[in-house]
């Protein structure tokens, strides 16, 4: 897993934690991706593709920074 990829997950996992509200399922809905594709990015570090980190950050809301 590089670096990189590492850091988004640590970034989404943490947006998780301080947004009970939302679930896995819910940002799997929002990407129109399979819920088990974003456990596999969360749990056992697949790289996530670069044209859904956008819209992981504008489904919690925050800056792409």
């Amino acid at each position: 897993m590089s670096s990189k990829n590492e850091h988004i997950i640590l970034r989404i996992k943490d947006l998780f934690a301080n947004n009970n509200s939302l679930t896995q399922k819910d940002l799997a809905s929002y990407l129109q991706k399979a819920p088990s594709t974003i456990s596999q990015w969360l749990k056992h570090g697949r790289e996530i593709p670069a044209e859904c980190v956008a819209p992981i950050c504008e489904f919690f809301g925050c800056s792409i920074n």
